[in-house]
């Protein structure tokens, strides 16, 4: 093999070596491409589960928080019973002494009856001395 021989071997391997570098930037390229757009959407889809999973959380802590309310606000059976037992006997009692009270009359309806009658009386003795006199 002559040197011209052996030069153009190393510079058609030369060139074969250019065209796999290139082939091999460019589907290095590609392959970053890809890596990045998966990167993008892998960090939208973590802020959007992120995002999803505090909006759950807010609603399970309104959850309990409605369930703290309830067991603040709510009683027990037992003493339920015994409140409404007590309830009971007042409105019963309540409902007795309103029928003793129906019967009576207030003060003030009593005074006005009184006036009523006194000037009737006195208009009755005027009208009996006009027809004794007249």
């Amino acid at each position: 093999m002559t040197d011209f021989d052996l030069a153009a071997q190393v510079k058609a391997n030369c060139v074969k070596i250019a065209a796999n570098k290139e082939l091999i930037f460019s589907a290095i390229n590609a392959l970053e491409d890809k890596v990045a757009i998966f990167l993008r959407e892998r960090d939208k889809a973590l802020l959007l589960q992120s995002q999803e999973l505090k909006q759950h959380l807010e609603n399970i802590n309104g959850l309990q928080e409605k369930m703290d309310n309830q067991a603040r606000l709510f009683i027990s059976a037992d003493k339920f019973n015994d409140v409404h037992g007590s309830l009971v006997k007042e409105v019963a009692e309540l409902g007795k002494w309103r029928v003793t009270q129906e019967g009576k009359a207030s003060q003030g309806a009593v005074n006005f009856t009184m006036i009523i009658s006194g000037l009737s009386l006195a208009i009755a003795l005027i009208v009996l001395i006009l027809k004794i006199a007249g």
